[in-house]
């Protein structure tokens, strides 16, 4: 299958990140135990991050090109065609305008959008609480799926306040994820 340039970038994205984290991975094991632990949690929250970025940079990239090459703005476009464009680009700054872009703009749906919450929940938690969470307590403490994570973990989700826990089988699923999204919107959207 021949990929268009945007998918051609993500994937030698993915497939760089991929083996960056195979190497710290290889390297990893040469530590100490306790060390090797907090190493490996780094390592998946890097991968993690990497693996968002290039999801998110490859739908806005892909849907701007389908934009402009479904929706062409003149040479002289006037000040409508311009604002419209723009606002819609504009939209590409937010997950949600990005998804409603992909999935009522071009009519792309599936079990990808379903898988994408959770990842984007551990992201946004890596991101911006550097891997770590509080206690919640209330009626509705975590989503569903982080509940599930940090109960696996034998974690009490309500009283938990540390490390999400992020195994080596979560990010090369989230990977495995990405790459099969972007194939499939690659199909979809030739």
């Amino acid at each position: 299958m021949s990929y268009s340039a945007e998918g051609e970038r993500a994937i030698r994205a993915l497939n760089r990140a991929r083996a960056l984290v195979a190497q710290l991975r290889r390297e990893a094991r040469l530590l100490s135990a306790p060390r090797r632990r907090a190493y490996q949690a780094d390592i998946n929250e890097l991968g993690l991050v990497r693996g968002w970025s290039v999801l998110e940079a490859y739908l806005t990239s892909r849907a701007d090109t389908l934009l402009q090459r479904d929706l062409p703005v003149p040479v002289v476009p006037s000040p409508l065609q311009m604002h419209v464009h723009a606002a819609v680009l504009d939209d590409f700054r937010s997950w949600r305008g990005i998804e409603e872009f992909w999935k009522h703009g071009l009519g792309s749906s599936g079990p990808h959008w379903q898988a994408l919450p959770e990842y984007k929940e551990l992201r946004n938690v890596i991101a911006h609480g550097l891997g770590y969470v509080r206690p919640r307590p209330g009626p509705k403490p975590f989503s569903a799926a982080m509940t599930r994570r940090l109960s696996t973990a034998r974690l009490s989700p309500r009283s938990y306040a540390g490390r999400v826990p992020i195994v080596d089988s979560d990010l090369d699923k989230f990977l495995a994820i990405v790459a099969d999204f972007i194939a499939t919107c690659e199909t979809s959207n030739p």
